[in-house]
């Protein structure tokens, strides 16, 4: 938060990678960009824009578990 108890906002760069998506067999090549919750480290979920064939175009949402922490630092750094 601001001093002046707004909230901050970051601004996300998506990474693009080649990578086998969960539930897939092949690799290929996609735009990830993750989700964090304002002025936390909780990687909430994230979203893959694909880029390959048939499913060029087209977009994945993986929504993480609400009872699992999982450590969003790693993608926060990848913002600057």
């Amino acid at each position: 938060m601001s001093e002046g108890g707004e909230q901050t906002v970051q601004v996300m760069q998506p990474n693009f990678v080649l990578m086998k998506l969960p539930g897939e067999t092949g690799v290929e090549f996609v735009e990830i960009l993750p989700f964090t919750p304002a002025n936390r480290n909780n990687l909430i979920g994230w979203i893959a824009g694909r880029s390959d064939d048939a499913l060029y175009g087209t977009s994945v949402v993986y929504d993480f578990p609400k009872t699992k922490v999982v450590d969003g630092a790693a993608a926060d750094r990848g913002a600057n």
